[in-house]
């Protein structure tokens, strides 16, 4: 999984499918909040995760058995790791 600024985010409509109710990826990839973005691929985007910094993080598009090493190494090295630096003791995930 690869960090990338929230405007070069390119699968919002996988997030609208899936997440449509939930407003906080919009207000990331719009910058209105403090977010990060990470996707398998900058490229072509089939997974993306989008935290909030605080504690939701959502994940959209096509979780296939190759992806579950890289997702959990991102949930479990990076997203944990940085929400506990910042005080924040647990995340919700979508």
């Amino acid at each position: 999984m690869v960090k990338i600024e929230p405007e070069k985010f390119q699968s919002l409509e996988t997030i609208d499918e899936e997440l449509g109710q939930n407003l906080m990826a919009l207000s990331v990839i719009e910058l209105y909040t403090r977010g990060a973005v990470y996707v398998d691929d900058p490229e072509k985007q089939n997974i993306s995760v989008i935290w909030n910094f605080c504690d939701s993080v959502l994940v959209g598009g096509m979780v296939e058995e190759n992806s579950l090493i890289p997702l959990r190494d991102l949930f479990s090295k990076t997203l944990m790791v940085l929400a506990r630096e910042s005080g924040i003791p647990l995340l919700n995930f979508y």
